[in-house]
């Protein structure tokens, strides 16, 4: 009778600290800095400058978005600046809602650069699923920018990856994700790059930001590539969608190709598969994309009319969509195999299949082989 009765107390112990360990006493929060958004750029000293957007306490601003501020310093290291930050701040430095990790160009291209990611990686009180992305110039300016639609920075980056992170031509990557590639046997890696444009024309900031600043839109479809701890090369669109094609989820978007007239036909995607095939004899990767679509129009610049009214495409304009995309992924692999990065995890495929024997293998001899197909529902 003894054990019984021994779990049941521990049961009542457990359900009346669910219910009641609310009350214990804890840290107000209003002495907590919840910071949204986390910046890292490298000054000119070579000391790390570390940003943090911290928000209103008042659940009224958390949920708008607005009564951010930006607070800086700089020290050697992430945890030395973190600790001038909460002395500035007069608040301990919560970062367990932060869902925005920016780098700055600066620290992407220099020899912290992965020390700075995997010390935010090993942060336990950091989301490792915290969207991270290099900036274009240094994060501080972006994290302090006046943003075309209102909110603070962090929160229109979250806004843009919850809304279009599924689009082939939009780039967004975790930290859990970019840590398991770059341990990953060819170490080759890739980040989104946000570059950002002036609004046009423009329109009010609101929140608690001045009218008077320069507003700012934010652009992620670029990527940069990195092997190891290096930079090697920066991609517009034409290399996120080969990325994407190849290795990652795809559910929205375009395709886009001629007509058999010369005029322009849209596809809205609404599914994307691929399938490897790995052939260790001929050292060839194989790869198989299916693409769903439903057509959203064609234009005619020629004519008069420019919505044609067509409800179908021919074969020759299918295939003209799917020879495009198959060219672009072709293109981008060449020019990785040229800077000797597997930027599509060939040697894991390879490895994962084969053993040992993948090891000895070299980029620049596996081939690729590219199938696309795209479907049109309305052929």
């Amino acid at each position: 009778m003894k054990r019984p009765l021994k779990w049941i107390i521990t049961l009542i112990g457990i359900v009346a600290f669910l219910s009641f360990g609310g009350l214990l006493p804890g840290e107000p929060l209003a002495d907590r800095a919840m910071v949204v958004g986390f910046g890292v750029d490298l000054t000119e000293e070579g000391e790390l400058n570390v940003s943090a957007q911290i928000l209103n306490p008042s659940p009224a601003a958390q949920q708008q978005g607005i009564g951010a501020k930006v607070v800086t310093s700089r020290h050697e290291t992430i945890s030395g600046a973190m600790t001038y930050i909460s002395e500035k701040s007069g608040k301990t430095v919560a970062l367990t809602h932060c869902n925005v990790v920016l780098i700055g160009e600066n620290v992407a291209k220099s020899q912290y650069f992965y020390s700075v990611l995997n010390y935010l990686i090993t942060n336990s009180y950091l989301s490792e699923n915290a969207f991270v992305f290099v900036t274009e110039g240094k994060a501080e300016e972006l994290l302090k920018s006046n943003t075309g639609f209102g909110g603070n920075a962090s929160f229109y980056v979250q806004r843009l990856v919850g809304m279009y992170g599924d689009y082939n031509n939009v780039a967004n990557k975790t930290l859990q994700r970019f840590v398991v590639d770059y341990h990953q046997l060819g170490q080759a890696n890739w980040l989104p790059l946000i570059k950002t444009e002036p609004t046009n024309p423009d329109v009010s900031a609101g929140g608690d930001q001045s009218s008077t600043d320069k507003q700012i839109l934010f652009d992620i479809n670029s990527v940069m590539i990195f092997k190891e701890n290096d930079f090697v090369a920066e991609y517009g669109s034409e290399g996120t969608e080969a990325i994407n094609y190849v290795m990652n989820k795809v559910s929205k978007g375009n395709v886009e190709t001629i007509g058999d007239n010369n005029e322009k036909i849209v596809m809205y995607i609404i599914d994307k598969q691929h399938y490897y095939k790995y052939d260790l004899d001929k050292k060839t990767v194989k790869i198989r994309i299916e693409i769903s679509t439903l057509l959203k129009e064609i234009i005619d610049y020629s004519g008069e009319d420019k919505y044609i009214d067509r409800t179908s495409l021919t074969e020759a304009e299918i295939a003209r969509a799917e020879k495009s995309i198959a060219d672009n992924i072709l293109s981008f692999y060449t020019e990785m195999q040229s800077c000797d990065v597997d930027i599509f995890s060939f040697y894991e495929g390879f490895y994962s299949k084969f053993g040992n024997i993948a090891l000895n293998m070299d980029i620049k001899d596996i081939a690729l082989e590219i199938e696309v197909e795209v479907k049109s529902n309305d052929v």
